[in-house]
């Protein structure tokens, strides 16, 4: 019987599992030993476990990247263990988050080099290999463990004997190399599958345009007014308190009987409003009636604040609060799990107090915890416990929240923001988001507009430097979105801000 790997305690936590696509060459492989907590790549891509498929969303790693190693001759526990601490070392980490058997290819001890010569290679004993995985794993020098271009036939070999089963298969996977059968391979065993080279390479020495200069592709981006990179954007954050769910599913079902995208191609986020906490599982079958779908890709607890069942509108009247059974309301988001509503379960504007008593008796934690987060809100306290319990945080108004009534500009027209925009030829939005992506959250951006969309992928090419991040350490902390409609003296739960926030305001 399989174990776990330690990095995936249930089935849905992979959701927001952060992974960087990364490709060596002869020249790049000191470079990146050397600098990866620094320099990453512009675009990351994250593929969703069964039956999700491909997700571009903006997620990038910065403090624990994921480390693809080469396919030196190692194969017993302390040498693949020697090779992982030299790594470690360079990389200033007590782990990484996913380690990788990058070819099912063994070579001599002195090949490390991208192009081995004819007489580098030795008999892969894989099974040898992945025991030497599975002892990184046990003495926690990485968080998961997982493989590289493998296919189905070498996946199902592996699995044979596996004690741990990989958690990811990183493929080279584009809308002209789809992976049918290797996805669904992988998807039957709860398999991960990230994508590199989704657009085919351009730029590398190996790649092609083929994928972005597709006639088919092409004609589609013209078709949405959007170029073939923002087809990447996938990810649509809606709840019932939006009021988007059914002009969203309206969208999304035209689109995918068009064959514009699949159902799994695109990743769909909704959240439980505080009326509907008596019956979670209801709320959900409710909004996925709106959106035409038959599950959400995750679905999240909206603030940790139980209403009457009436009370279906945005600022609760003073008579609308309920005292909050926590307990029950996750007992509930977890049958939603179990009957397949949908794939991953969460919360949003926990605070760190929240988060460790919902962790007191949660059979499946959360994935992910949504609030806000920018650069004048930056949730270290937050991040910290976040990371230590493996749950993702996401930030939502990232920029500030400006256009909306509860938001302001005062981020993007900071001058510290605006000066390092203008040092390295940026926007202040571009600025902002690069520092949420920085800290290895994804950020939820919100536009119509097909420039800012432009602007907003940009953001992936910026690079900010040491100077940068400590001026932006420096700026006053000041939460936007305090939640002052949920604070009264009378029937709410929480009389004061700081009660609501537990002191982190």
């Amino acid at each position: 019987m399989h174990r776990k790997s330690a990095a995936l305690p249930n089935n849905h936590t992979h959701l927001f599992f952060l992974c960087c696509s990364l490709l060596f060459n002869e020249a790049s492989q000191e470079i990146v030993q050397e600098q990866i907590t620094r320099v990453l790549l512009e675009r990351l891509i994250v593929n969703k476990p069964h039956p999700w498929g491909l997700l571009i969303t903006f997620i990038e790693l910065i403090k624990n990247p994921r480390y693809n190693f080469w396919k030196r001759g190692f194969t017993s526990a302390p040498e693949i263990e020697k090779l992982f601490e030299s790594v470690a070392r360079k990389l200033e980490m007590e782990y990484v988050d996913m380690y990788l058997v990058h070819w099912p290819v063994k070579l001599k001890e002195w090949a490390s080099y991208a192009v081995p010569n004819e007489q580098d290679f030795v008999q892969l004993d894989l099974e040898a290999t992945w025991a030497g995985m599975e002892k990184c794993l046990d003495m926690g020098l990485c968080r998961a463990i997982g493989v590289s271009n493998f296919s189905s036939n070498k996946i199902q070999r592996l699995l044979d004997f596996a004690s741990v089963p990989p958690a990811v298969n990183q493929v080279e996977m584009h809308p002209m190399w789809r992976q049918d059968k290797l996805r669904e391979v992988c998807a039957e065993n709860k398999i991960h599958v990230s994508a590199y080279s989704p657009l085919g390479g351009p730029g590398n020495s190996w790649g092609s345009t083929a994928v972005i200069e597709s006639p088919v592709i092409q004609s589609i981006a013209l078709k949405h007014n959007a170029t073939p990179a923002q087809m990447g954007y996938r990810h649509f954050d809606t709840a019932k308190i939006y009021g988007s769910e059914a002009a969203l599913g309206s969208a999304l079902t035209e689109a995918i009987h068009d064959g514009i995208v699949k159902r799994e191609d695109v990743f769909v986020t909704s959240k439980l409003w505080g009326s509907d906490h008596h019956d979670p599982v209801s709320a959900l079958q409710q909004t996925l009636k709106k959106l035409e779908m038959e599950y959400v890709d995750m679905y999240l607890v909206h603030w940790p604040v139980k209403l009457k069942e009436w009370a279906s509108y945005a600022v609760p009247n003073e008579q609308d609060f309920v005292q909050l059974d926590l307990q029950a309301t996750w007992s509930g988001m977890e049958k939603c799990l179990d009957m397949g509503l949908c794939r991953a379960i969460g919360v949003s504007n926990f605070s760190s107090k929240k988060i460790q008593r919902l962790l007191d008796f949660a059979s499946v934690p959360p994935a992910v915890n949504q609030v806000e987060m920018h650069p004048m809100w930056k949730q270290d306290k937050l991040r910290e416990v976040c990371a230590e319990n493996k749950i993702h945080v996401s930030a939502y108004s990232p920029l500030g929240g400006p256009g909306n009534s509860w938001g302001s500009t005062a981020v993007i027209e900071s001058p510290v923001i605006q000066s390092i925009a203008l040092k390295h030829n940026a926007t202040p939005a571009q600025v902002a988001l690069k520092w949420g992506l920085s800290k290895g959250s994804s950020v939820i951006v919100k536009s119509f507009n097909q420039e800012r969309m432009r602007e907003n992928m940009a953001s992936f090419n910026l690079k900010l430097d040491d100077e940068d991040v400590i001026q932006i350490d420096k700026l006053k902390e000041w939460k936007i979105m305090r939640g002052d409609f949920l604070v009264n003296q009378t029937t709410s739960p929480y009389k004061t801000i700081q009660h609501l926030w537990d002191d982190e305001i």
